[in-house]
């Protein structure tokens, strides 16, 4: 028999960035605006984690623009109070930098690390 089901929307999206990562676009307002837009229950941010070293690479934020991305994450959560806006990071494993990644996700009351 074969299944007449439409294909459902996943509940939520834990895996979305913001512009301080260098490769997306919009404001995390606008990913919760679309998120209601399209029936998601929860939205999350997971801009890739800053690393001591500012040139580490090319595609996450810098650690002098982490206090920002609190701020942004935490300016969608008060202007959409009605879904769940959950404040995550995307940490890569590195050998060398665990204590690294230790220390940054004290420094702020993530929800989640991808």
């Amino acid at each position: 028999m074969v299944s007449r089901m439409s294909p459902r929307l996943p509940v939520a999206d834990y895996h979305t960035h913001t512009p301080l990562c260098r490769h997306a676009e919009g404001e995390p307002t606008a990913y919760v605006e679309r998120a209601l837009a399209l029936g998601l229950r929860e939205i999350g941010f997971s801009d890739h984690s800053p690393m001591p070293d500012d040139d580490f690479d090319d595609w996450r934020m810098k650690i002098e623009e982490f206090p920002r991305y609190l701020e942004m994450v935490d300016e969608a959560r008060l202007r959409y109070p009605r879904i769940p806006v959950k404040l995550g990071l995307e940490v890569d494993f590195i050998e060398g930098y665990q204590d690294w990644c230790a220390e940054l996700a004290d420094r702020a009351p993530f929800d989640y690390l991808i």
